[in-house]
């Protein structure tokens, strides 16, 4: 998986039975990448994501480990967290975050489709 966003904005949700990693790049603009109907392919993926002046979501399933390898200069990064799994997977994010925002998640969206609909 290799996503490349430049003054813009991109969702990408990533469903495949092999995820092993890839890279996001988000400059001047936003990404949601969503990997929660994505299964990993062994027991640890490495994630490359940079985010300059912009904002990345990422979502991934309940039961991933994440952990945040990188840096982060004048940005943020939130919600590095365990997953809740008794086998749960690893994922390693590596990076930057430059004058951006990055945000990891636990567990599917909910679209505002989704929420009429309830």
């Amino acid at each position: 998986m290799n996503l490349f966003t430049i003054f813009g904005s991109a969702e990408h949700r990533e469903r495949t039975r092999s995820f092993d990693g890839g890279k996001a790049v988000t400059v001047f603009g936003s990404v949601e990448l969503d990997l929660t109907q994505s299964t990993m392919q062994g027991e640890e993926a490495l994630l490359e994501v940079f985010t300059i002046f912009g904002s990345t979501a990422l979502r991934v399933p309940k039961t991933w480990d994440v952990d945040w390898s990188g840096l982060t200069i004048l940005g943020s990064v939130e919600g590095v967290s365990r997953g809740n799994g008794p086998k749960a997977r690893r994922l390693v994010i590596q990076g930057l975050t430059l004058f951006g925002s990055f945000e990891i998640l636990h567990g599917s969206w909910v679209d505002a489709a989704d929420e009429m609909d309830e």
